[in-house]
């Protein structure tokens, strides 16, 4: 849906428009004719190709097709260098992305990680507790079942039953199905996704159980939300085998107890997005400590929310860091080709 391409040009950088989802065919085709067309009217002949990890994007494909030199980067890297090359930013920082869906090397869906790179190189340092993801990018397009995903692993099998009437597009043979593979430990796709996580709490709250469009779930929750609420819910950070995991399964919990007490849905909505933001500021204090590094740059199709990112910035300010968020280009997945395109000038450097 966001797809865009980035072409350089002596220490300038041009994006295109957005192309749309490559997978129809004529959007495809308008693709190509604009890279075409802003080669001749740049008058530049490109000399490597960056594309993303993902193997099955059609941008990939596409890359693949071409007889020049190519760079695989990680989605949320890209992210990183985006908002590094909008600034003007050269030196190591800390990075908080959060989107959707970016391809991990790991196998592993991301989508709410820290980092910590410059332009030659990134450490992934922190992320999401990882969730199943059954179905792939099917449940992306149905939040109840990634509220349920929630429930089990927060409420365990007899609490999330007692919760289930909390989501009524919850049929009893797909609730079923999931709870057999989750029963038989059949192997799924996981994910860290913070985008997974609000169609979850939107779910739950009855505020939007199917995305008919990208982002709409997290769109009415942050809609709904009470501004004028400051309370939030519990969440710890814990250590992984190798970087920090946040882990939001005390605030499932909370909310469902709010939910069971009567507590209105823009109140839990609010402190919803008042515990991301308390979350995420802890995290990167402990990574600062770690690693002595104090700016933070912020990117990602999460970060279209404005409650969360003005208090996130409010909180990381007051906190003594240096805060580097988007201005030209967009948070989202639109931006993310001047970031590929800065990470490719250093390999040909």
């Amino acid at each position: 849906m966001k797809n865009t391409f980035c072409m350089t040009r002596q220490g300038e950088a041009f994006l295109s428009q957005h192309w749309g989802d490559l997978n129809h065919y004529q959007n495809y085709v308008k693709f190509q004719q604009g890279i075409e067309r802003f080669a001749r009217m740049l008058a530049v002949e490109p000399q490597i190709i960056a594309h993303d990890l993902h193997p099955n994007y059609q941008t990939t494909r596409w890359a693949k097709q071409q007889d020049l030199p190519r760079v695989e980067i990680q989605h949320h890297y890209a992210h990183l260098a985006a908002v590094m090359a909008e600034c003007s930013l050269e030196e190591e920082v800390l990075g908080l992305i959060c989107d959707g869906t970016g391809w991990g090397t790991d196998g592993a869906v991301w989508g709410c990680e820290v980092l910590r790179g410059d332009l030659s190189q990134y450490q992934r340092m922190a992320h999401l507790q990882y969730r199943d993801l059954p179905g792939g990018d099917i449940t992306a397009r149905k939040p109840y079942r990634m509220a349920w995903v929630y429930l089990l692993a927060a409420l365990d099998e007899v609490g999330a039953g007692n919760a289930a009437h909390l989501l009524p597009s919850l049929g009893v043979e797909e609730r079923d199905v999931l709870l057999q593979r989750w029963h038989k430990g059949i192997p799924e796709i996981k994910t860290s996704s913070c985008g997974r996580l609000f169609d979850a709490v939107a779910a739950l709250l009855g505020i939007c159980e199917v995305n008919n469009y990208e982002g709409q779930a997290a769109m009415q929750l942050e809609a709904c939300a009470d501004r004028h609420d400051t309370g939030r819910y519990g969440f710890d950070i814990v250590r992984g085998d190798s970087c920090l995991q946040m882990d939001v399964l005390p605030m499932l919990r909370e909310i469902v107890g709010d939910i069971n007490r009567g507590v209105e849905s823009g109140v839990i909505a609010q402190k919803f997005h008042l515990t991301l933001a308390e979350l995420f500021l802890q995290t990167l204090c402990r990574l600062r400590d770690g690693t002595g590094l104090n700016r933070v740059v912020l990117s990602g199709g999460v970060f279209h929310n404005q409650i969360l990112l003005l208090q996130l910035v409010k909180r990381l300010e007051a906190n003594g860091f240096m805060v580097y968020q988007h201005q030209l280009v967009p948070p989202g997945d639109g931006g993310i080709a001047l970031g590929q395109a800065l990470i490719a000038s250093e390999v040909i450097a």
